[in-house]
């Protein structure tokens, strides 16, 4: 009796699966330009984006002097123990922190609901040069190269966060970032 039991609910839990497959089979995956995902029965909305432009607030000025400072006069960042991470003097800007000053203005642009990422990125100042690490008047910009790169990957399908990680950092491999290498 027992086995026949067993039998009879393994063959209902086929047979519910077997009718449960075909109403899956139909569900779409659709994401919103937030990167948000959700599945419905129904056509996903437009995929079409239209980024809109919005203020781009600018970076904040950095005061170091109430730092403490190492022997060398250097700005002491953090400290455990007997290591220390100094900010170091630099004469020359460098791609990396070209890159770095883009990502801070669209990341600290963003507001959920308020300002998106793509909204923010298109309003970021642009460079007026391809290189601009070498202007003698350099601002903190993002380069036009990083903008068509961003939004190739956004019309691609890339989520907001991930079309950013890939244009600006190479998605961690900074030779396929948006700007050459030294």
């Amino acid at each position: 009796m027992g086995s026949i039991r067993l039998g009879f609910q393994l063959l209902s839990c086929v047979l519910g699966l077997g009718l449960t497959i075909p109403a899956f089979a139909d569900l779409n995956k659709c994401q919103d330009a937030s990167g948000r995902v959700t599945y419905t029965d129904q056509a996903c909305p437009s995929t079409t984006r239209t980024p809109k432009r919005v203020e781009v607030p600018p970076l904040p000025k950095v005061d170091h002097s109430g730092l403490p400072r190492d022997a060398q006069g250097r700005p002491i960042l953090s400290q455990q123990g007997g290591a220390a991470i100094v900010l170091e003097k630099r004469d020359k800007l460098g791609p990396t922190n070209v890159l770095a000053a883009c990502a801070s203005l669209v990341t600290r642009c963003f507001q959920p609901g308020v300002r998106e990422l793509d909204d923010c990125f298109l309003s970021a100042p642009r460079c007026a040069t391809s290189r601009p690490w070498e202007e003698t008047a350099y601002k903190p910009c993002c380069p036009e190269a990083c903008w068509r790169q961003y939004d190739a990957r956004r019309k691609a399908g890339a989520t907001p966060q991930r079309a950013l990680d890939l244009a600006l950092f190479g998605g961690g491999s900074p030779a396929n970032s948006c700007l050459p290498q030294r």
